[in-house]
């Protein structure tokens, strides 16, 4: 995993952690987002083969919770083939 993209909902985390894990048991923070915009927002991980991801919530901009609307993880580009 090297991103992930977040289409927030209009409740959404304004901070927030993105955690990787291998097993679903031990997890690492891949990255931590402060004072994000909303909408779409892409972020860079960094670099693992972890399987499982997880999204924590540490603040959000209403009163009403947060809602993540979709939620995508891309690994690295492989190499295109040498002709």
């Amino acid at each position: 995993m090297t991103r992930a993209v977040l289409v927030w909902e209009n409740a959404r985390a304004t901070d927030y952690d993105i955690a990787v894990s291998a097993d679903g048991e031990t997890w690492t923070t891949a990255a931590s987002v402060r004072g994000g915009k909303g909408g779409t927002e892409t972020v860079e991980l960094k670099p693992s083969a972890a399987r499982k991801l997880r999204v924590k919530g540490l603040r959000r901009n209403t009163g009403y919770g947060i809602s993540l609307f979709s939620l995508s993880v891309y690994g690295s580009q492989d190499k295109p083939d040498k002709k």
